[in-house]
């Protein structure tokens, strides 16, 4: 189990990614629940696991443009 302070960590950063507050929380679960597992299966600690977990999510939050929006804004790419 993570601290809360962990799990602020957590949410600090995909609020940096401008996630819909939807899509956060969901993320968020799914990314402690790995950060969790690989603290216990690797026996590794928060930081290491967290990084390892974020370079896995990582290209899912590349921004991108579609072109059905007349406004051209950026999405995370979920």
């Amino acid at each position: 189990m993570i601290s809360a302070e962990e799990k602020m960590q957590v949410e600090n950063y995909l609020i940096s990614k401008k996630l819909p507050l939807d899509i956060l929380l969901e993320v968020k679960d799914h990314m402690i629940s790995q950060i969790e597992d690989k603290i216990k299966d690797d026996k590794i600690d928060f930081e290491e696991a967290f990084s390892k977990v974020e370079l896995s999510w990582r290209d899912n939050f590349l921004l991108t443009k579609y072109w059905f929006f007349p406004d051209m804004r950026e999405f995370p790419n979920l």
